[in-house]
């Protein structure tokens, strides 16, 4: 295999890793319908490269790196919760994302500028940070009451630095992907 699926991510706090616990716990009713995204494994997508050449792997890191050479360490509020595409068709719930400083839009933009002279194209749909905390997947029916209780479901906002990008390999298993590391990427102090 001379190819990797690959994105950059940017790591979330144990805080949020304990929220995501805590919401599977109060949604009994939800969570044993739904893919529910182990917490260990959170993260917020910044670009989901898929198969990538191993060969342009050090090449897309170099690159990465270096447009984000100026860029600073900065803060988002994980708060609120939402789901994908709407709430009569949802099939992603996940936890909302407050960047005042738009700094998540900006790390999106950088690579996906970097990685299109690699030949990635730039995504269609329009950035939206978030942090996944389950897939409905196939015919599975959740009644729209159980929607939008979690909708409803409030809990205090979380600080989370940034201070890192990860780029990361996403190995394919039956029990759920495998992220393994393949470069961090400080950002300024």
């Amino acid at each position: 295999m001379n190819s990797k699926r690959t994105f950059f991510a940017v790591e979330i706090s144990e805080e949020i890793r304990n929220l995501l616990v805590r919401i599977k716990q109060d949604f009994p009713d939800i969570s044993s319908k739904i893919k529910i995204v182990n917490p260990g494994k959170s993260h917020i997508t910044l670009k989901f490269l898929g198969n990538t050449e191993i060969s342009l792997i050090p090449k897309i890191i170099s690159q990465v790196e270096n447009d984000l050479i100026p860029i600073k360490s900065f803060d988002f509020i994980c708060k609120n919760s939402g789901v994908f595409p709407n709430i009569s068709k949802a099939s992603v719930l996940w936890l909302g994302v407050e960047d005042q400083s738009n700094s998540l839009l900006h790390l999106n933009q950088i690579i996906e500028k970097s990685v299109e002279n690699f030949g990635f194209t730039k995504d269609k749909r329009n950035f939206h940070p978030h942090i996944t905390f389950g897939r409905i997947k196939g015919n599975i029916q959740i009644q729209r009451s159980q929607i939008e209780k979690y909708l409803e479901y409030t809990y205090k906002p979380i600080i989370n630095p940034v201070e890192k990008i990860i780029y990361f390999e996403s190995i394919l298993t039956q029990t759920g992907p495998i992220y393994k590391k393949l470069a961090t990427i400080k950002l300024k102090k």
